[in-house]
C-alpha cells in the first residue's frame, strides 16, 4: 500500500540534504551512490529552487549514456505525472519521510 498524505496529518522527516547541480562536463558526475541510496523513498524535495514538495524519489542507472542516472520525482497517485529531472535542473533534497501521523478525524 501506498503512503497517503491527507489534510491533518503529521509527516515526521528525518532532515538531510543533498544537491544535485545541473550537469556541467568540467565538474564530472554526480556521486550516484547517494542517489541510488535514496531511490524509491518519499523525500521532502525541490526543483530549482521551487518550493519543497513530497514525491516519491526514483533513480534508474543508466550504462552507457552521458549520464549514469536518471532521477524521477513521482506521486504514489497513478494518475499524476512523474516529473524527470533533467541534466539542466537543480535538485535539492531536504529530508526523507519516515512517518506518517494520521489524523483522527480521517481515520
Amino acid at each position: 500500500m501506498s503512503p497517503k498524505i491527507d489534510e491533518g496529518d503529521v509527516v515526521v522527516i528525518e532532515k538531510v540534504y543533498f544537491r544535485l547541480e545541473p550537469l556541467f562536463e568540467e565538474l564530472g558526475q554526480a556521486d550516484k551512490t547517494i542517489w541510488m541510496g535514496l531511490n524509491n523513498k518519499v523525500v521532502a524535495a525541490s526543483i530549482d529552487g521551487d518550493d519543497p514538495i513530497l514525491k516519491r524519489l526514483r533513480v534508474q542507472e543508466r550504462k552507457g549514456k552521458d549520464t549514469q542516472f536518471k532521477i524521477w520525482l513521482r506521486s504514489d497517485n497513478p494518475r499524476a505525472d512523474w516529473i524527470e529531472v533533467t541534466r539542466e535542473n537543480r535538485l535539492e533534497v531536504f529530508g526523507i519521510v519516515r512517518q506518517i501521523i494520521r489524523d483522527p478525524d480521517n481515520i
